[in-house]
């Protein structure tokens, strides 16, 4: 994203939208972007790429939080 970056967007829900839940989706497998995003609490972190059954199972564990 050109203008904010996906830490940016965890750490704006962390602190202004507690309840949402943040799902990083990324082409890169970047430790220290996704240890980043645990201080904000992501609920989850996925590489591309993703299958349809990959997506399937996180909108049901999703649903279910």
């Amino acid at each position: 994203m050109p203008s904010v970056s996906g830490i940016d967007i965890a750490k704006y829900c962390y602190y202004n939208k507690p309840k949402t839940k943040v799902v990083f989706l990324s082409g890169y497998a970047d430790f220290e972007y996704a240890q980043e995003g645990i201080k904000y609490q992501v609920f989850e972190y996925i590489t591309k790429p993703v299958s349809v059954n990959d997506i399937h199972s996180l909108l049901l564990k999703l649903s279910t939080q």
